[in-house]
């Protein structure tokens, strides 16, 4: 199947007043395993983090990568709560990872 996305962020009001950029991320992508899955994460940067634009590029590079792995060996039907929720722990570790080697 052919997949044909369009995908934007654009900065909140607020950020706009305050001449502050977009601090969100997103990541469109689609994997060929068993079966083939169309994947579309989306990550707010907290706009109170100094890094906030970092941290959502991190969140959605790990989940992506983690649904990759799972989705070459097993269908998404498989994937339960549990298994996300360890997706994104090991998103908020390597933001953790990252901020720290940043202080």
């Amino acid at each position: 199947m052919i997949w044909r996305t369009v995908h934007a962020a654009v900065a909140g009001t607020s950020h706009v007043e305050n001449g502050a950029p977009c601090q969100d991320d997103h990541l469109v992508a689609t994997y060929s395993g068993p079966e083939e899955v169309l994947v579309v994460l989306v990550a707010d940067g907290a706009g109170s983090a100094a890094r906030a634009v970092q941290g959502a590029s991190i969140a959605c590079e790990a989940v992506n990568e983690n649904l990759k792995q799972w989705t070459n060996e097993r269908t998404a039907c498989d994937l339960t709560s549990e298994i996300v929720i360890s997706f994104l722990k090991d998103a908020r570790q390597r933001i953790q990872t990252a901020a720290e080697s940043e202080n």
